[in-house]
């Protein structure tokens, strides 16, 4: 059991490495890792992750060890295997720069769609929903609306509405069509955009 709340003895780890804080009355936990925890709910802190700054300066010829975002990944790895934490909560700045994501890697994550084509976007904002056709009337669901090159994934929150596939806001991004992976009770059903109703 994590004693950081008590001040002792925070997980048996040498003096110096954890200090027990207190803001606003709530115990937590700093880390010389430059992680904080919150014991009480199990959640883990961390801010400024500033992603791909090596090749963001290599971009502007200024060259520096390309080894940044595997150093901080492996180091937030650790702090999440020490506190074991429910939730993670990583406070803006996860990329150094705006073109981060796709030198890290295909794909790009964004809330809100780019305009255009966006190949390896994966993006959310719009709160997709598609609508079809049943034996007597239609079912509307929350839905991943997807054509191969980009994605626009269904909004989490449990009171998050929804928009309908077929509004020009969502269809006009994917130019010769898409599928609509409509979300069901344990299991997801795919149907051509074209298959999609309005509302």
């Amino acid at each position: 059991m994590n004693r950081a709340a008590s001040g002792a003895d925070l997980d048996g780890r040498p003096d110096g490495e954890q200090a027990a804080v207190a803001v606003a009355g709530i115990a937590l936990v700093a880390d010389a890792d430059g992680a904080l925890y919150w014991p009480e709910q199990h959640l883990l802190v961390v801010a400024d992750l500033h992603l791909e700054k090596g090749s963001s300066y290599a971009v502007r010829g200024v060259l520096l060890p390309p080894y940044d975002t595997a150093a901080t990944l492996a180091a937030l790895a650790r702090v999440v295997v020490r506190y074991r934490p429910r939730i993670v909560v990583a406070l803006g700045d996860s990329f150094h720069d705006g073109d981060g994501p796709q030198r890290l890697s295909a794909l790009s994550f964004r809330h809100q769609p780019a305009a255009g084509a966006a190949d390896g976007e994966i993006a959310g904002h719009l709160h997709p929903m598609a609508r079809v056709a049943t034996r007597g009337g239609s079912v509307r669901r929350r839905c991943f609306a997807a054509d191969g090159r980009r994605m626009v994934m269904p909004a989490f929150g449990a009171y998050a509405g929804g928009l309908n596939v077929r509004d020009a806001a969502i269809a006009g991004l994917f130019g010769a069509g898409f599928t609509a992976h409509m979300l069901g009770a344990g299991r997801l059903h795919a149907f051509a955009g074209t298959h999609c109703l309005a509302d």
